[in-house]
């Protein structure tokens, strides 16, 4: 204890100061270290809450074994709370992951870091995945006197990793089930890889394309501008192709081209970069844009038909209706004047006919099939023919007369058989030749292919015609049938020909077949299904009809003077009394100032300015009891019409015959 007493012995004083000084500096100097510790310990645990990483120790003399704070909470224990041990941990882990984890407890032969990753289900339910890692401590002498590790939770690195596996796997399955074409290149153009699209595109294996340069499968100037374009955009960053969208050719294994559309997309990975190129096919689409622009003609071809029928129809009807005349008023014993009028009669009624059909064709109508014998059709279109083949073709006619009927078209199978015969001689127009027109029973025995689809087996008549030609190439003849392909040169026909006979033949329930070899000509068989008796229907004859007369005033209007001279001159024949006009506007004006003046009015439907549906509308405000007779080369056109006006009692169409027009005016009164 010090006191106010003079100290009689200084050193000693001064030893006892100087070991207090020493002790009290040591002690600073602990605390400071403590307070070091524990500020490094702090930093430690800080840490390992960051970086979700807890470390414990196992003493292998007393089997002792010690967590740290971050330990218990990444098995979901507040710290110190449970036991610190193998029997804590390995209650939490997966049944078949324990096995695992004692096996790695135990090795401790010798020292080196260990690891294994397990999951674990913690008291909360919450599963987390660990990645343990341990290392054994050795003495002096190398003996194992201590084990050390570390605990992490990585559950959300786990997580992240499945995520860009999944990822990774969509990815491949998008690019190997792709039904484009995928290719990744490097910088220098050299492939790196392909899908199986690419494959089946260009009809190479993997192992020949990977490390080819790309352009392998791009025809010239392509090919040789390729590597360039490639040097240009690495110096320069000039993009050519990069990130668009375009249409080129590609060069199949084979040497074939074929359309594409290409997009081209560059990846960096650090100082590296491919550049992956998405090519589709564009040949389907090329055929189908092909077929759209036939169908577009084939419109057209229609809107084109249905004028040149209206015009068509105005002749025609001018020359049924001159020729009744003449036929009523020559001497009655002119035999021969008479056969030459009933042929002009038959062909343009035939004529007549395949306007119907044109005008069919072009608003895809009803066609109407009747029982019929093919004998004489062929026969006619072949007398038709005759004129138009050249001397040097020899026609051989083998007409069975015994096959049965069919159900069919006068009309149309004149078409078959005229288009069929067309193209035989132009096929041997050059040389000249053999044209065999063959009609014979034939028994289906079973289910025959053929280009307008199966014909099934059974009874049937097969109508062929063979030329001794130029033949045509095998692999053209199933192109025969599309619309507007022709092996013809130009002016020498529109590849109409056989589309419609296919057409034709399809819409009867028949077969088309062609055999063809170049050099040896071309055999064209039609094959109709016979018609059983009980399906065959008799086709009244119909009986002559009387020339039908009448009385009263007929105002006529159709803008061809020819039309209202001839329908005036057979209806003033038939005892009627006629007015004529060739402008609607003038009929109206007639109208107007005598509108009682007429029984009933025969109106052109198609003409300038006003139709005969309009001139009809303004006759039932001046005229409101006259009927009105429509005429037109068309039906279907004026299908509307009749209701749209009450005057309106019916509709005739061109041709008509003089009886028939007499018929309807009787009838409108």
């Amino acid at each position: 204890m010090l006191h106010d007493k003079p100290i009689g012995n200084v050193a000693h004083a001064e030893n006892v100061i100087s070991v207090f000084a020493s002790r009290a500096a040591a002690e600073i100097l602990r605390l400071q270290a403590a307070t070091r510790l524990k500020e490094k310990q702090a930093d430690l645990e800080e840490a390992q809450r960051v970086a979700s990483v807890g470390n414990w120790s196992r003493d292998l003399a007393t089997g002792t074994t010690s967590w740290s704070d971050e330990m218990y909470r990444i098995y979901g224990f507040p710290p110190q709370s449970v036991s610190s041990n193998w029997e804590t941990a390995s209650a939490l882990m997966l049944p078949d992951e324990v096995d695992l984890a004692r096996a790695h407890r135990a090795n401790i032969s010798k020292s080196g870091v260990k690891e294994i990753n397990y999951w674990i289900t913690r008291q909360d339910g919450v599963a987390r995945f660990l990645r343990a890692r341990r290392d054994v401590i050795c003495d002096s002498e190398g003996k194992p006197v201590r084990v050390v590790g570390t605990i992490q939770d990585i559950t959300e690195r786990k997580q992240a990793e499945a995520e860009r596996e999944e990822y990774y796997a969509r990815s491949i399955g998008v690019i190997q089930n792709s039904v484009d074409s995928i290719i990744t290149i490097d910088d220098r153009g050299m492939i790196e890889s392909v899908n199986p699209a690419t494959l089946g595109l260009f009809g190479y294996e993997e192992t020949e394309l990977v490390g080819q340069n790309v352009s392998l499968l791009m025809p010239e100037p392509d090919r040789g501008n390729h590597d360039q374009c490639i040097e240009a955009y690495k110096t320069s960053g000039s993009k050519k192709i990069l990130d668009t969208v375009r249409e080129t050719q590609g060069v199949q294994k084979g040497g074939t081209t074929f359309p594409l559309r290409i997009s081209v997309t560059e990846v960096r990975f650090g100082d590296r970069r491919i550049f992956a190129g998405i090519i589709h096919d564009l040949t389907r689409e090329s055929e189908l844009e092909r077929q759209l622009l036939q169908a577009q003609k084939l419109e057209s071809v229609g809107t084109l038909a249905g004028g040149i029928a209206h015009d068509f129809n105005n002749i025609l009807h001018a020359i049924l209706g001159f020729n009744t005349l003449a036929q009523e008023n020559m001497e009655k014993d002119s035999e021969l004047l008479t056969q030459c009028l009933m042929e002009i009669e038959a062909g343009s009624r035939r004529a007549a006919d395949l306007v119907s059909q044109i005008l069919t064709f072009s608003r895809t109508s009803e066609i109407d099939y009747t029982p019929m014998t093919l004998q004489p059709l062929i026969e006619e279109a072949l007398r038709f023919l005759r004129s138009s083949i050249p001397a040097t073709i020899q026609i051989d006619k083998r007409i069975d007369p015994d096959c049965g009927p069919v159900l069919g078209n006068a009309t149309q199978i004149h078409q078959v058989v005229t288009n069929l015969c067309t193209n035989a001689m132009h096929a041997m127009e050059a040389k000249g030749g053999s044209l065999t027109v063959s009609l014979e029973p034939l028994s289906i025995i079973s289910r025959l292919e053929t280009l307008c689809g199966p014909f099934e087996p059974g009874e049937s008549v097969q109508l062929s015609v063979a030329d001794t030609g130029t033949g045509i190439e095998p692999d053209l003849i199933e192109r025969l049938i599309d619309p507007f392909f022709t092996t013809k040169g130009v002016g020498k026909g529109t590849g109409l020909g056989l589309a419609m006979v296919h057409g034709i033949v399809k819409s009867m329930g028949g077969g088309l077949l062609i055999e063809s070899e170049l050099g040896s000509g071309t055999k064209v068989r039609v094959i109709f299904p016979l018609l059983r008796e009980n399906q065959v229907l008799e086709t009244p004859k119909e009986p002559p009809r009387p020339h039908g007369r009448g009385t009263g005033n007929v105002m006529i209007v159709d803008d061809e003077e020819v039309i209202t001279k001839l329908t005036a001159r057979m209806l003033e024949s038939r005892g009627f009394t006629v007015d004529s006009f060739n402008d609607s506007g003038v009929a109206l004006e007639a109208l107007k100032v005598t509108p009682m003046a007429y029984n009933v009015a025969l109106l052109d439907y198609t003409m300038p300015g006003k139709t005969g549906g309009d001139l009809a509308r303004e006759f039932q405000t001046l005229a409101a009891e006259m009927p009105v007779i429509l005429a037109t080369g068309h039906i279907d056109e004026l299908e509307h019409e009749q209701t749209s006006s009450p005057n309106i009692v019916d509709i005739i169409r061109k041709p008509f015959d003089i009886d028939a027009l007499v018929s309807a005016i009787n009838r409108s009164r």
